[in-house]
């Protein structure tokens, strides 16, 4: 890439008439190029930088390059940019553009000096704001499930980590509530998968409801549900919890013509575990057993 740029900076330095096979050759180029002076305006723009910001090709040359200034940008980021240049003739970075359309577009933008005589600066743009929504959805799901929006065992083992962390230094405690339901397996079987899955997505918004905005809800398995509950005084802040979670859970399904109900299994920081995988362990046979009651098996 360094190379290209480096080409492209050649050219514009033997730029003369507009019929030189220099001029033809930026012109034809793929990549969006723009010339400023060093105060931002605009004296050149080729075909693809112009089709890129949406514009026509003469309404640009004489426009200042602030022109694509975009709200997403942080305060005072394009004047840090020109700071740059000036400091150190040229710039290697992410920027949001406005294009004509009012849409914003996030560039990858190289500029370059070209005539340290007269301090012209080589721009050039290319977007990329399609391939960070993928970057960002990849990460997304990689800490997510996808039925249900909620955190998965990855993110939920991350936070639970940090949470731990947190609480041994403010002395605080960390909650760990595991929530299954009960007899899912049948809504599955008398009510089909779609149902099941519409079940589990009303399930997770449920939980969510009742829990606090910095608590992590996440979706452990099946129909499995965790809770991390930071931040905590005492037991009976998580008892209240767990209570109106269970009345929420066991709320008819009207739309579904069924309810459900579910077992559920605490653990807490330092009390009951020190790591992550105890108190995981823990809340789940806390859990195993409140499954065990529901059966009547004593």
């Amino acid at each position: 890439m360094t190379s290209f740029f480096r080409g492209i900076q050649s050219l514009f330095l033997f730029l003369i008439p507009q019929s030189s096979i220099y001029e033809q050759m930026v012109r034809a180029s793929n990549a969006p190029l723009c010339l400023t002076d060093s105060f931002g305006k605009i004296h050149y723009v080729n075909h693809a930088f112009a089709t890129l910001m949406g514009f026509a090709t003469s309404s640009l040359i004489g426009n200042h390059i602030s022109l694509f200034n975009s709200t997403k940008n942080e305060k005072g980021y394009c004047e840090q940019l020109w700071k740059q240049l000036h400091q150190d003739h040229s710039f290697n970075g992410k920027i949001w553009s406005q294009h004509k359309d009012g849409e914003d577009y996030l560039h990858l933008i190289n500029v370059t000096q070209i005539d340290t005589a007269n301090s012209y600066y080589l721009f050039t743009h290319f977007d990329i704001t399609e391939q960070v929504k993928l970057q960002e959805q990849y990460r997304y799901l990689a800490h997510h499930d996808p039925l249900t929006g909620l955190a998965n065992r990855i993110l939920l083992e991350d936070r639970l980590t940090h949470a731990i962390d947190n609480a041994a230094r403010t002395g605080k405690s960390v909650g760990v509530i595991f929530c299954d339901l009960n007899e899912f397996k049948s809504i599955n079987d008398d009510f089909g998968h779609l149902i099941g899955d519409q079940a589990l997505q009303v399930m997770s918004k449920r939980i969510k409801s009742v829990c606090r905005a910095n608590d992590t809800v996440a979706r452990f398995g099946g129909d499995e549900f965790m809770i991390i509950v930071e931040q905590l005084n005492n037991a009976s802040e998580l008892n209240q919890l767990i209570e109106v979670l269970t009345k929420k859970i066991a709320e008819p399904m009207e739309d579904m013509g069924f309810s459900l109900s579910a077992s559920i299994g605490v653990a807490t920081f330092p009390s009951d575990g020190m790591t992550k995988d105890q108190l995981i362990e823990i809340a789940d046979k806390n859990m195993y057993r409140k499954k065990i009651q529901f059966h009547g098996i004593e």
